[in-house]
């Protein structure tokens, strides 16, 4: 008589799914795909974050910075100004120069009082208009 090879198979199972491992290599392919994710956009930034112009950048991040306060403004300047070739003076004086008097004769004169000094207020709607145009016209 020959032999059933069906009949032969129908004992043989696989093993028992093991789901912890199954949740496991979920996990660390869900990591590495996030991980390579960020990888790809921090890259992706630098390109074309290097194509920026500094007046540019500090634009993006005063828009960003649109709902800080003050110190986040002066932390954007000092970066903008450290992009200036050298010049004389502080910081606040070297942006004055190379935004056309912002800081002394336009809505950013009251700046360096209301960064170092308690208690004094800038209008931070006027400064960051006036700051966007200035950084505009300096970026052509």
């Amino acid at each position: 008589m020959a032999s059933d090879v069906l009949a032969e198979l129908r004992g043989l199972h696989g093993p028992p799914v093991d789901w912890g491992a199954v949740l496991a290599d979920a996990l660390v392919a869900l990591a590495i795909g996030l991980l390579a994710a960020w990888l790809i956009a921090r890259i992706f930034g630098m390109v074309t974050e290097r194509r920026l112009s500094p007046e540019r950048r500090a634009l993006r991040r005063l828009e960003e910075a649109r709902e800080s306060g003050l110190t986040a403004r002066a932390l954007i300047l000092q970066d903008l100004a450290r992009s200036l070739p050298p010049g004389e003076g502080d910081w606040l004086s070297r942006l004055d120069a190379h935004l056309g008097g912002l800081f002394t004769t336009g809505p950013g004169a009251g700046l360096r009082e209301a960064l170092y000094r308690p208690g004094t207020t800038l209008d931070t709607e006027r400064f960051d208009a006036a700051l966007k145009a200035a950084l505009e016209r300096a970026e052509r």
